[in-house]
């Protein structure tokens, strides 16, 4: 997986999936940069497997016990590598992708700046309030987390809990291959969806679109490899500060990139029209 980012004459190659342009045959293909800015994303719009989520579906976050799990790839990219065992405290996690409604009470509350990503915001697609929101930057996110007491996910966290606890399986709802009744994904939909769409998806503990519909920022800055970071599930914090690592497949990438093990990161000043996030926090099984 790799991005490429253009910064005067000089141009960064770095092994991840992300949606800035991309470069270096020599590299894994990746999304061409089509896929990122709408324009060849598939307008056949929603399928008869999508489902009108009840308040329940959407209701609070979901409490994830402590447990070891295997984190990591050797089926991928060489960035899913090494595997080791990871030991994951207890948390929550949101039940599903911050809403463009959700965000917008932030921004009234007055602890949310409006989006200032204007030129991914002018992309398509066009989102209704029930929308996952895009285009957040990684500081945009992290308010929105703060708003609702939480944090963004550490990418160990996060592969915890989109493997169901840390299940021997390479996708959110097991090792089925990924089909339309799964994800909102390349081919399956127009653009980023409202949450719990597609609940044959969900986790076992019920949480939605971790394989879909937006890729999320997490709280890691993204390595190449897992050498430089800690098997106690806390957030891996360098050497390398470049990008912000991201999880997750999206409403307009291919089916490969739904993997729990798969990784991507981006610029963390910048948005992406197919980049949201979702918030953890600390608590017990009674907290919602």
């Amino acid at each position: 997986m790799r991005w490429t980012a253009a910064i005067g004459l000089f141009t960064f190659a770095v092994q991840c999936h992300c949606g800035l342009a991309l470069s270096a045959s020599d590299l894994p293909d990746g999304p061409d940069s089509a896929d990122t800015d709408g324009s060849s994303i598939d307008t056949s719009g929603p399928t008869d497997t999508d489902e009108t989520p009840t308040d329940s579906d959407l209701s609070g976050w979901v409490f994830l016990d402590s447990g070891q799990f295997e984190m990591g790839s050797t089926s991928g990219d060489s960035d899913e590598t090494p595997i080791r065992t990871v030991t994951v405290s207890a948390f929550l996690l949101m039940r599903t992708e911050i809403t463009v409604e959700q965000y917008e009470h932030c921004v009234e509350a007055g602890q949310c700046t409006p989006l200032s990503d204007a030129a991914c915001l002018a992309k398509p697609p066009v989102l209704v309030p029930q929308s996952a929101r895009n285009c957040l930057t990684f500081q945009e996110a992290l308010d929105y987390c703060a708003f609702v007491d939480g944090f963004l996910p550490s990418e160990a966290q996060w592969e915890f809990a989109a493997s169901s606890r840390g299940a021997n399986q390479p996708y959110p709802w097991g090792v089925a291959p990924p089909m339309c009744e799964h994800a909102v994904m390349k081919g399956c939909a127009s653009g980023p969806a409202p949450p719990c769409t597609k609940p044959t998806g969900n986790t076992t503990e019920g949480l939605c679109d971790m394989g879909g519909n937006m890729r999320e920022w997490v709280m890691d800055w993204y390595q190449n490899t897992y050498e430089p970071c800690p098997t106690d599930g806390t957030v891996c914090e360098g050497p390398s500060q470049l990008a912000r690592a991201m999880r997750g497949g999206a409403y307009n990438t291919p089916a490969s990139y739904l993997r729990n093990a798969d990784r991507g990161a981006n610029y963390p000043t910048e948005g992406q029209v197919d980049l949201g996030a979702r918030c953890a926090r600390f608590g017990s099984q009674g907290v919602k």
